[in-house]
């Protein structure tokens, strides 16, 4: 159900320094993983997708990518960056 061209894609706009960290969010992760998919595979295919099956995935993509995800009352402006960036903060 989870393409890794869906993933890809993901990853890169996680990525691109153009994407606000507000759009970082859960909710707003969620709503871009799903976009994606629906590029890929059609609208139809969007009825498929659950909102907690689509946090369950991305919880284990973000992890298997070195991410890792921010309270907001620890680090407010980065909720969700590499470990690397937060070895170095």
């Amino acid at each position: 159900m989870y393409g890794t061209d869906v993933d890809k894609s993901f990853l890169a706009w996680l990525d691109d320094d153009n994407t606000a960290n507000v759009e970082k969010t859960i909710p707003g992760m969620i709503n871009s993983y799903r976009h994606f998919h629906c590029l890929e595979y059609g609208k139809e295919e969007e009825e498929q997708l659950s909102d907690e099956g689509i946090r369950r995935h991305l919880f284990q993509l973000l992890k298997q990518n070195g991410y890792n995800l921010r309270y907001p009352k620890i680090v407010d402006a980065k909720r969700c960056i590499t470990y690397e960036t937060l070895e170095d903060w």
